[in-house]
């Protein structure tokens, strides 16, 4: 009777032992999407202030020289971000002076259109440029040029700020 009594218990131990791993997993896995989707959703306007604010188009062509001006104060404020200048085809064009050497200077364009849809279900992640193997958060918003024949609004670039930097993925571990 002992015997078929602790075959139970351990059984019975057994089974609560995984379900609280799962719980543990399934709630761990849960905060960190939270956290990644709020982030994202708080600093979602960094690019379309950058775009807006900067004179990154002049002369109806993209100027990456003021990236290099404007994105050390956005930096300074948040320093979580880095912010880059892509052309319309995700190469990046542009990038602080703080930041050398990128792993990635080819960025994929699908997160970035799927960022800038309104009805868009975040946290959406792409690429890093100083990381060829990281996706990381961030911020992107286009870059508008007259064209010459139709005289309509064409996108030349992009902004784009990752959020999640690696200062910060080093500080949250």
């Amino acid at each position: 009777m002992t015997t078929l009594f602790a075959r139970l218990s351990l059984a019975f131990t057994i089974i609560l032992l995984i379900l609280g791993l799962s719980v543990m997993w399934v709630s761990h896995r849960s905060s960190q999407d939270y956290f990644l989707e709020f982030t994202q959703e708080l600093n979602a306007p960094i690019a379309m202030y950058m775009a807006e604010n900067g004179n990154l188009v002049s002369n109806n062509a993209v100027n990456p020289r003021w990236l290099s001006e404007l994105a050390p104060h956005v930096m300074m404020i948040n320093p979580s971000v880095e912010v880059y200048m892509l052309d319309k085809t995700g190469t990046v064009i542009g990038q602080p002076p703080n930041i050398e050497g990128l792993a990635k200077s080819q960025i994929d364009l699908q997160p970035i259109q799927a960022f800038l849809q309104p009805d868009r279900k975040l946290p959406i992640a792409g690429d890093n440029p100083k990381d060829a193997n990281e996706q990381s958060i961030f911020s992107a918003f286009p870059l508008f040029v007259d064209n010459e024949t139709t005289g309509e609004p064409d996108i030349a670039g992009y902004v784009y700020a990752v959020v999640a930097s690696q200062q910060h993925q080093t500080i949250l571990g």
